[in-house]
């Protein structure tokens, strides 16, 4: 349930974002990935077990859900203005959005319960 609500409140927040790019016509379909990609991802790997193993595992869950928006909001606002295509920025922001999860699995170290 508490993921469900992080996913939500995530998306909620990138709605600005949204509002804004579809205005310029410059939200692509990697955005829609972006936006609820990578704590799906962080979900998977966590059922698949790639990393350490251990309650605090739930913050990397909740840095995903904050990094998300934030970047989201950053392509949209700074990025598209500072590049030449929309499409580039938006994959790039993807990209880093899609390698967060795996990174935060495989570099968090074990903690003891």
């Amino acid at each position: 349930m508490e993921f469900l609500l992080l996913l939500v409140l995530s998306s909620l927040l990138c709605v600005p974002a949204w509002y804004v790019a579809r205005g310029r016509r410059s939200w692509f379909w990697c955005d829609y990935a972006t936006v609820l990609g990578p704590m799906l991802l962080w979900y998977a790997l966590s059922i698949l077990q790639v990393g350490p193993q251990s309650l605090s595992n739930l913050i990397e869950l909740l840095v995903i859900g904050a990094f998300v928006p934030i970047a989201v909001s950053c392509r949209v606002f700074l990025l598209d203005r500072l590049s030449k295509s929309a499409m580039r920025s938006s994959l790039l922001t993807s990209a880093v959005c899609f390698v967060l999860p795996l990174a935060l699995r495989l570099a968090m170290p074990p903690l003891p319960e």
